[in-house]
């Protein structure tokens, strides 16, 4: 049987689950699939994920380092807010949308590398992050995010080409 789907709320509030990997034909992870798990330090995917949903990872206040793959399409509300712990996260070149505060309150949120050349931040992505955040993006958006980023009040935000 083939698993291409993690539910909704399956894992919710699991104290004890420190690490998950993700196999090859996981498409997507469910609706606060893995919310409140607070020892999760380790996530892995595989190139086949492409949607993280609402609340799928909030509260993981162990979670480090989210390397989303190279398909990731679309990243959900509150999809790793709360991750007190998360420095930094990566996505690959097909991500089209994230959405609003997927990263609220990560407060050591120290680096972001999207490779995607057309995406769209919703508001307050980054809501309650580290106001010295690094962005990564193709060089055709540096000038336009480092607009976005300065309106949504990240004034000290760093934007570079990748």
């Amino acid at each position: 049987m083939k698993v291409t789907a993690i539910k909704d709320n399956v894992f919710r509030n699991f104290k004890k689950l420190k690490k998950v990997t993700f196999g090859k034909n996981v498409k997507s992870i469910g609706n606060s699939a893995f919310a409140g798990c607070s020892r999760l330090s380790s996530v892995k995917y595989d190139k086949a994920l492409q949607t993280v949903h609402k609340a799928a990872f909030k509260n993981c206040k162990s979670l480090k380092n989210v390397s989303l793959g190279k398909n990731i399409k679309s990243i959900g509300n509150s999809a790793f807010a709360g991750c007190s712990k998360l420095s930094n996260v990566k996505a690959g070149k097909k991500l089209e949308k994230v959405y609003r505060y997927a990263f609220k309150n990560d407060k050591k949120l120290k680096k972001v590398s999207i490779a995607s050349k057309n995406f769209r931040l919703c508001k307050y992505v980054f809501k309650g992050v580290n106001l010295k955040v690094t962005v990564k993006v193709p060089k055709s958006n540096v000038r336009k995010l480092k607009k976005t980023l300065k309106s949504k009040g990240l004034k000290k935000a760093r934007v570079v080409k990748l």
